[in-house]
């Protein structure tokens, strides 16, 4: 969303303007996340033949998926306000 001419940049720039007024950290905001269905996720991993899971601790810009008492910059204090490593 950063990459001036990539089609994330000029989705982001029709939709919410330049990148520089209203990038992540407002972005981020938006996210609630009342779709995650973890065990149906998990359900639908294993039925296609997975073997084994590893979740996402940290998205990109430094931003933690779950509670961390270092970067306050993470999914508990910010967007869905849900520890999604633990909901795993």
């Amino acid at each position: 969303m950063y990459t001036e001419g990539h089609p994330y940049y000029l989705y982001h720039w029709r939709k919410y303007g330049h990148p520089s007024k209203f990038g992540y950290k407002d972005i981020i905001k938006l996210w609630k996340a009342e779709n995650f269905n973890p065990a149906g996720l998990m359900d639908l991993y294993v039925e296609v033949g997975a073997k084994y899971f590893v979740s996402q601790a940290m998205h990109h810009d430094n931003f933690d998926n779950f509670n961390s008492r270092y970067n306050p910059w993470n999914s508990v204090n910010i967007g869905p306000r849900k520890d999604i490593c633990a909901l795993w």
